[in-house]
């Protein structure tokens, strides 16, 4: 089964008037917390690599979890990091 490929460096960041804009660690505070909030163990290679700033293959459940994740009131992350990297997610073709 072919995966889908994700990188968090590849992530555009703006504001509302669209312009670009460095979330600074943003790997580490994703990879951080996925690492602490989603219960499966079968996450932490993938939050371990994300933490790292490396791309992960993701299988289509694996990302819709993610997604899933991102999209609850629980991530301690602010709506302007986490709504690009969902809508980055969502794209993601095999």
């Amino acid at each position: 089964m072919k995966k889908l490929k994700f990188n968090i460096k590849k992530v555009k960041f703006t504001t509302l008037g669209g312009e670009s804009i460095q979330v600074k660690e943003i790997e580490k505070l994703i990879g951080d917390a996925i690492y602490m909030g989603i219960q499966s163990l079968a996450f932490l290679p993938i939050a371990q690599a994300i933490y790292a700033g490396n791309e992960v293959e993701l299988s289509e459940a694996e990302r819709d979890t993610l997604v899933n994740f991102l999209m609850s009131d629980e991530v301690p992350i602010r709506a302007f990091a986490r709504q690009p990297i969902i809508e980055h997610l969502k794209q993601l073709k095999v």
